[in-house]
């Protein structure tokens, strides 16, 4: 997956720990400011400019055909990643993430869990 979230607790705080995995992700799109988005251009264009070796150009042309039939160059990607804005992003992350089932891994007594298996944000009516 995209994120993961570790929390370690009892049995009893099962439901607890659900309902805030999910609503981090959900609340997630609600708080992207213009200092996220700048920090993650400049993630994204420091990796578009250290692809030096032959391995790492191969690997990046390999999930361009893989994911998008095509091999993208790196000045549509630069292009691209500089019209991303915080609306643009909110609104994906609403897409994506709000009000989703998730997955969950988890060691113990989980037999409890098995009543949360259909469980999303509007089943609460907070």
């Amino acid at each position: 997956g995209l994120f993961g979230s570790y929390l370690f607790g009892n049995e009893i705080h099962g439901f607890q720990m659900l309902f805030l995995s999910q609503l981090i992700l959900s609340e997630y799109a609600a708080h992207i400011n213009q200092a996220e988005v700048y920090r993650a251009r400049n993630k994204l264009y420091n990796e578009l400019l250290q692809h030096e070796t032959g391995n790492d150009i191969t690997q990046s042309i390999g999930n361009q055909l893989l994911y998008l039939n095509r091999r993208v160059p790196r000045s549509e990607i630069a292009q691209r990643v500089s019209h991303m804005t915080p609306r643009y992003l909110s609104r994906v992350a609403t897409h994506w993430f709000f009000d989703r089932d998730i997955s969950i891994v988890c060691w113990g007594p989980t037999g409890h869990l098995m009543a949360f298996s259909a469980y999303n944000l509007s089943l609460i009516h907070i």
